[in-house]
């Protein structure tokens, strides 16, 4: 059971390299060496949200499933906690389930001495610490820059463009967005330079500033005062209004469409009034501009909506507005709510399985539908892309609905297949022909591959130096294939380490004559010296005891064969739905949905389920076609 290895980046401007080669030397100082990467490093990943880490969370399921022993990281930062209790309950699920954590200084972080339970949580506060602070001295200038009218990052809103302006007051350049990652950088004369790329980013001075002014694409500024005025003469909502942009191809800029929040949220901003604001929302999680002061979130959601007295903006009006205040003001007082909203129900325990489902075309979770609404539909499962965006969604997804009891069905049959075969490897180790059990070794992938790579290596060693009855009378005497192995080895361990001992003076002679040699005699020293080599490094492969790596492994199957025999029989009783979410997650990770379009039909065409190992096992579906 090799050690694993865990990488975290805050966000993926930052690169692993330095984290990979300190963990890489770690474990080699160590003897050990890393059997897989858990890598958290795309898109941003804050220590402070852990259960949004997909590495992270898949790393913590294989330390549940027991298959992890030893993980290491560059440190306890990149491990990544938000505060000192999140970090001992971590440590205690490591703990309970016998697996070491260290760092690339070699240090245990999971050990129970007073020192390391001390400097762990010293560390945790401190880390904790260190993010209320940053977020304090970031909130702090943002409120300061927002009221100077200083933009404050983010996409420009709909028909302005972000204007760089000199010390001296005038326009140096202006970036007039295209679309996500897509922009120009304009200069008062017209000459264009186009910016394209995910952080790619016309760069300004120190001693400049940006801010928020009408667009130089008088179209846009059309588009702004047709939907204000839309909105305050006639009878229409925001979605009629998304609906009406759509059919006439106005280009939203960002989004493939217009949705009826992206209009809601335009009606509602002040800077096309002039003013420029900062705080409309609260998303920040350590500290928030509040009554006029930085107070400590405290644990609220992020999303949250600010009182109009919580928003920043500068004295006066930056550049003239855009609308009137006579329609503002019409546009606001439609915006209010009218009457409490409506609570969602709580999830349906009949849908266990929506926690696991991803649609294998965007790779988002699937959204769980009951079906009560139409007459039709049973309990199913849809994209939930489509469900939030609509048919016009940025990843072009159908609506992709399947079914709960066919998806159940396959679940089933995932776990009542994988378990027997697991078994039947284990089973063969224990005793009987080698040539019987080589293709069940070659037929296994993932963790049970890993398992095949050793037991291959001790079956070819027992080959090479063991006669059929030595091997046969190993095994009538109750041995498995690793002790018959660990007879074998220890019989000629004395031998083998004679011989790397001989081969290794030989080297070393000849490795000291090379020196005194003229140049024309050098070559013909290195022709020698590299069989000489080539045989010592065989020796030592020869020497490697796989006893240690195979009784690992052969456990890790063990606590696979058992976890997959829980989820079976949980799987079978009625009802029990949230006990057999739990049993099924120390199995499978995630559950992809794969479809395929043809004649106006979303069709079902494959169910991958990828285990907490990482490996995946895909079922065909041949299923009815559900309404899209």
């Amino acid at each position: 059971m090799k050690p694993a290895a865990y990488i975290r980046v805050s966000s993926d401007k930052q690169d692993v390299t330095r984290q990979r080669t300190n963990i890489t030397a770690a474990a080699g100082r160590l003897g050990d060496t890393i059997g897989q990467w858990f890598e958290d490093s795309e898109g941003k990943n804050p220590r402070h949200h852990a259960e949004e880490r997909k590495e992270f969370q898949r790393l913590l399921s294989a330390v549940c499933a027991g298959w992890l022993k030893r993980v290491y990281v560059d440190s306890q930062d990149r491990f990544g906690t938000k505060d000192a209790f999140e970090w001992g309950k971590f440590i205690s699920i490591l703990r309970e389930h016998g697996c070491q954590l260290l760092d690339s200084s070699g240090r245990e972080l999971s050990a129970d001495d007073d020192g390391a339970v001390l400097t762990g949580v010293v560390g945790a506060l401190t880390s904790k610490r260190e993010q209320k602070e940053k977020a304090q001295r970031s909130i702090g200038g943002k409120v300061t820059n927002a009221k100077k009218g200083e933009y404050q990052g983010g996409y420009a809103p709909y028909g302005l463009d972000v204007v760089c302006f000199g010390p001296d007051g005038k326009e140096k350049w202006r970036t007039v967005y295209v679309g996500h990652f897509d922009r120009w950088k304009v200069y008062p004369g017209g000459k264009r330079e186009r910016f394209k790329g995910k952080n790619v980013t016309p760069a300004k001075d120190s001693t400049d500033t940006l801010r928020l002014r009408p667009s130089i694409e008088q179209e846009r500024l059309k588009i702004v005062k047709q939907v204000f005025k839309w909105f305050t003469a006639e009878d229409i909502t925001p979605q009629q209004i998304a609906n009406r942009l759509n059919d006439l191809q106005v280009k939203p800029v960002f989004g493939e469409a217009w949705y009826k929040h992206t209009i809601r949220a335009m009606l509602a901003n002040p800077v096309y009034l002039g003013r420029p604001t900062w705080n409309k929302r609260g998303a920040s999680e350590f500290v928030e501009y509040i009554g006029g002061q930085l107070r400590e979130v405290n644990g609220a959601k992020s999303g949250r909506h600010r009182d109009a007295s919580d928003y920043v903006q500068p004295e006066k009006p930056e550049f003239p507005p855009v609308i009137d205040d006579k329609t503002w003001e019409a546009a606001q007082a439609k915006l209010k709510p009218k009457g409490k909203k409506h609570k969602r129900p709580p999830h349906n325990a009949e849908l266990w399985l929506r926690g696991f489902l991803h649609c294998g075309h965007c790779g988002k979770p699937m959204h769980g539908s009951c079906g009560n609404s139409t007459p039709y539909l049973k309990p199913s499962y849809l994209c939930g892309t489509y469900n939030k965006f609509g048919a016009k969604n940025p990843a072009g997804c159908r609506c992709h609905r399947v079914q709960h009891s066919l998806i159940e069905h396959f679940t089933l049959r995932y776990v009542t297949d994988t378990a027997p075969k697991l078994a039947k490897l284990l089973k063969a180790t224990e005793g009987g022909d080698l040539e019987e059990l080589r293709p069940i070794l070659e037929s296994v992938n993932g963790s049970a591959g890993a398992f095949s790579q050793v037991a291959c290596d001790v079956l070819a060693f027992i080959g090479e130096n063991a006669d059929d009855a030595e091997v046969a009378k190993l095994l009538k005497q109750g041995k498995d294939f690793g002790e018959v192995y660990g007879v074998v080895f220890e019989r000629l361990r004395p031998g083998l380490e004679k011989q790397i001992a001989e081969k290794q003076a030989e080297l070393d002679t000849l490795l000291d004559q090379y020196a005194t040699l003229p140049e024309k005699l050098r070559q013909r020293a290195i022709d020698r010296m590299e069989p000489v080599q080539a045989e010592l490094e065989d020796m030592k492969g020869r020497l490697i005891d796989w006893r240690g790596p195979y009784h690992d492994l052969r456990a890790e199957l063990d606590a696979r064969r058992e976890a997959l025999v829980t989820a079976k029989a949980t799987m079978g009783k009625a009802g029990a739905e949230r006990q057999k979410a739990d049993a099924l997650r120390g199995v499978v990770d995630r559950i992809l949905c794969h479809f395929r379009y043809a004649q106006n039909k979303s069709h079902l065409d494959r169910v991958e389920f990828v285990s907490v190992t990482g490996e995946s096992l895909a079922f065909s579906a041949e299923a009815s076609p559900g309404p899209d």
